[in-house]
């Protein structure tokens, strides 16, 4: 624990929005949580923004001084004891808010039953083994712990044959164990597809980019997704992809101080180890026999304010928002998707190496050089959280989590990799009372054939763009301002927003989309090259990989070619690519558009008993 914390002591956050320099060496500064404002002087607002997150006031002078001392005040920097009491009195003020007064708020809501999950679904794609290991594993775990939640499989395999095979390994299921299961192939979401549109007098072009036409994209996996929450419309879900299998491992006795993450650190929620082979990665975790619906459960579907009051540990991270935002959404906020961490395959398409982590997940990574180079190569890790923790970020892998699907939630861009950080920026933009649970369990991540980093596919990340990444920077660079709109509205701004950018001439959309892209790309040089400054003599096989990857982004930011993803370069000519990632844009701004209404269209069609799946 941090020398400089006493666990037992009060931890104070400011709670202040933003401020303004007004003159007079005094600042304006606004309270989003009450919406008042007030002028200070410039010293108190200094002191104020070093003091974003709940901690300790000796903690806060020691970072406050620490601070100082970096940004060069030297002789002139205040002492320790003089910051505290400085801060202490920001306290008396009421300028700092007490995290018990906080949670003393919380616990006299009432509490409402969180809500049940309805269906567990999975997601698959040509991968029959896999679906028979994955779906028996979830029947038995659902059995042996008395849950009577249903099953749905959701089928993106282009071949007939293969959904053919697929329908009749659920059937043996369903004859074996006593199940129900229902399943969604091509011919089940044409139908349903030609009963939305005429539901809704939807364009038929819209509903079969969102469920059907694979249009030869190598990857649809987001048609699947967007299916399974069309048939779910209305219900707390969960979701798994085909490859994973119903084994829940906690995190290891580990060397993660508890402190390293107080309530509103902009710190990463995930710790990772790394293991060169998958044998070794299953040797070493501890797995437990849970029911993972019900680790779902405690979180999703709640109130802000009542995971705060139920969960004493529980850690609100917050990258993008100042605590003053948090404290407004108290009633209002809500988790809206819960995830799982991993064990097995990260699903990630890089190695960690090349990604900002926690501070002792990267010290585990360098340690060694042999461990550091298993994992540049191997993707076998445990990618979890150490303890429940609550977010707004805007990334993550959809392996297995739970969705509180009983209102609106937006779609998945439909093609494509990288789905899943399209969906998590959307969720970000349209809904900001809506908040991501990381759950301290990690699901067994088992592809059937293990798989390996590549040199090329480092290289290539780093020179290049990515539809999801263009698409991604196109959502973040539309703003609205809190409390604008209700989240529908909101999606549908979006929507306009990013058919607005489409429309564009071909190279104007380009300098648009470039410009956004740089400022992402540009944080994400200035993290990793924060982590380099991070450590005093890191090793060299470390620093040596992670400059030459900045330097070969640095390097590819003025290419003229640049903006043109990469995935949509295969069989395609230079101008065809550009032309479909300006289409992609617009065509998926539409959805946004539609999409609220399509969800409405979906739940009246259920409340007829017209479901997208079909009982097998």
């Amino acid at each position: 624990m941090d020398q400089f914390q006493d666990s037992s002591a009060e931890r104070f956050c400011s709670k202040h929005a933003f401020r303004l320099p007004v003159g007079d060496k005094s600042d304006l500064v606004y309270w989003a949580a009450d919406r008042s404002a007030a002028t200070v002087p410039h010293h108190v607002a200094v002191l104020l923004d070093q003091c974003r997150t709940f901690k300790t006031l000796d903690a806060h002078a020691v970072n406050c001084a620490n601070e100082f001392k970096r940004r060069g005040a030297g002789a002139h920097s205040p002492g320790i004891e003089s910051i505290k009491k400085h801060l202490s009195a920001l306290a008396e003020a009421g300028l700092l808010i007490s995290e018990n007064a906080v949670l003393e708020v919380c616990r006299q809501q009432a509490h409402p039953t969180p809500p049940k999950i309805a269906t567990v679904g999975v997601i698959t794609r040509n991968r029959t083994e896999s679906l028979g290991q994955c779906l028996t594993s979830f029947v038995d775990n659902s059995q042996r712990f008395k849950r009577d939640n249903d099953f749905v499989v959701m089928d993106d395999s282009e071949d007939p044959r293969i959904r053919a095979v697929n329908k009749e390994l659920l059937q043996f299921i369903k004859r074996k164990q006593d199940v129900g299961i229902s399943y969604a192939g091509r011919e089940e979401k044409t139908l349903f597809a030609s009963a939305l549109i005429a539901e809704g007098d939807f364009d038929p072009e819209l509903v079969n980019f969102a469920l059907i036409d694979s249009d030869s994209y190598e990857f649809a996996c987001g048609k699947n997704r967007n299916a399974f929450f069309l048939h779910t419309a209305g219900d707390p879900v969960f979701s798994a992809d085909d490859d994973a299998v119903c084994r829940f491992a906690g995190p290891p006795e580990c060397d993660v101080s508890q402190e390293q993450k107080p309530r509103g650190q902009p710190l990463t929620p995930m710790e990772f180890w790394f293991y060169p082979n998958r044998a070794e990665a299953i040797d070493s975790a501890s797995f437990v026999d849970k029911d993972p619906l019900a680790l779902h459960e405690q979180l999703l579907g709640s109130r802000l304010g009542d995971c705060l009051a139920s969960f004493e540990d529980l850690d609100l991270l917050s990258p993008e928002r100042p605590m003053s935002y948090h404290l407004r959404q108290l009633h209002s906020g809500r988790v809206l998707v819960t995830l799982s961490g991993m064990l097995g395959d990260s699903g990630m398409r890089v190695p960690p190496v090349y990604k900002v982590l926690s501070r002792a997940s990267r010290l585990r990574l360098i340690r060694s050089k042999a461990e550091y180079l298993a994992a540049v190569s191997s993707r076998e890790v445990l990618r979890v959280a150490t303890r429940a923790c609550l977010s707004n970020r805007t990334w993550f892998i959809s392996t297995a989590l739970a969705y509180d699907n009983r209102k609106l939630l937006p779609p998945f861009f439909p093609v494509l990799r990288g789905t899943d950080g399209i969906f998590s920026a959307t969720l970000g933009r349209c809904f900001e009372d809506g908040y991501l649970a990381d759950i301290p369990w990690a699901i067994l991540h088992a592809p059937m054939q293990p798989r390996s980093y590549n040199v090329d596919a480092i290289a290539q990340s780093a020179s290049v763009i990515t539809m999801h990444s263009l698409v991604t920077a196109c959502i973040l660079s539309w703003q609205s301002w809190p409390g604008l709109t209700d989240s529908a509205e909101r999606m549908r701004a979006l929507g306009r927003h990013l058919v607005d950018i489409g429309s564009m001439k071909l190279r104007d959309f380009e300098e648009f989309a470039q410009v956004h892209l740089w400022r992402e790309q540009s944080r994400t040089i200035a993290n990793l090259e924060a982590d380099l400054m991070d450590y005093e003599d890191p090793p060299d096989y470390w620093v040596s990989d992670l400059q030459n990857y900045l330097a070969m982004m640095r390097a590819s930011l003025i290419k003229s070619d640049h903006v043109i993803p990469h995935d949509l370069r295969k069989n395609r000519r230079l101008e065809q690519a550009r032309q479909l990632s300006q289409k992609l844009v617009t065509r998926f701004g539409r959805l946004l558009g539609e999409w609220p209404d399509i969800i409405e269209a979906a739940r009246r069609l259920r409340a007829r008993s017209e479901r997208l799946a079909c009982p097998v």
